[in-house]
């Protein structure tokens, strides 16, 4: 009878597991996948192992029959990772419309790392799926559409939807005389599709459409009441000023009235 060798049975058994000739690795299958045929199953030795969008598996130069490596499972895995974290993230904007700086928060929060997160944030803006300047504009355009509103307002909404100050600038200027100035461009040929913050006229104009509810205020509250209504609306002092003059009772307004928008429109 043939005895183990001295090293004994479960060291030989380990020896031989080590040196048994590995089955290669191989891409068996590369199968569009049944939900999208854009994208495509990738099985290794017939397991899988990924599913990626067709220009992906091009991208890394995969096909049928060919090895299949470490470097090449971790070139694969990022891609998957890329690719999941942008599914993830154009379905968010589908159901609400994002800035890139909301974007990247949200990733954050789901863990991803910063350098994936800024590939997902220009891959969406490539396909348009983020524009902030559009998304400002849109946002501008809602806002006075309820009611006129002054430039610090529209920085205000614009800060927190994440847009960046360079943007912010762009889309509304330096302050509630913008709109003068927008004005008189328009008036000598230079027109833009940038919406702007109200002026002293549609200040003037809100003053007055709004007067007739504080009617059974004392004319000092109705003056408050109504500045306090513009500077929620983001006028700045001298626009409110300019507004309030020649309303009833103006001559009851204390000479240093409080802008702060404290009081509650009387509805």
């Amino acid at each position: 009878m043939v005895g183990w060798p001295k090293l004994g049975r479960a060291a030989w058994v380990t020896d031989f597991a080590l040196t048994k000739p590995r089955m290669p690795q191989l891409i068996t299958h590369l199968t569009p996948s049944p939900r999208d045929a854009k994208r495509v199953a990738v099985r290794v030795n017939n397991k899988p192992v990924a599913t990626l969008p067709a220009s992906a598996v091009a991208e890394l130069g995969l096909a049928v029959g060919g090895a299949w490596g470490e470097a090449l499972a971790e070139r694969v895995r990022d891609a998957a990772a890329f690719d999941a974290a942008l599914r993830k993230a154009a379905k968010q904007i589908d159901r609400r419309a994002r800035s890139a700086q909301q974007a990247r928060d949200a990733m954050a929060r789901q863990g991803l790392d910063e350098a994936m997160a800024g590939r997902v944030i220009d891959r969406l803006k490539a396909l348009g799926l983020i524009d902030d300047a559009a998304l400002g504009r849109a946002l501008i355009e809602e806002t006075l559409a309820r009611q006129p509103a002054g430039a610090a307002l529209l920085r205000a909404k614009l800060q927190r939807r994440g847009l960046d100050e360079e943007m912010i600038n762009q889309l509304v200027g330096g302050g509630d005389d913008i709109q003068r100035d927008a004005a008189a461009a328009n008036s000598s040929g230079d027109s833009s599709d940038v919406p702007r913050p109200s002026g002293l006229a549609d200040a003037r104009r809100l003053a007055v459409q709004t007067l007739p509810k504080l009617a059974r205020f004392d004319a000092a509250t109705r003056l408050r009441r109504l500045a306090g209504l513009l500077a929620r609306r983001g006028f700045d002092a001298d626009t409110i000023e300019s507004a309030l003059d020649g309303l009833p009772g103006r001559e009851a307004r204390e000479p240093d009235v409080d802008f702060e928008a404290s009081d509650d429109l009387a509805e």
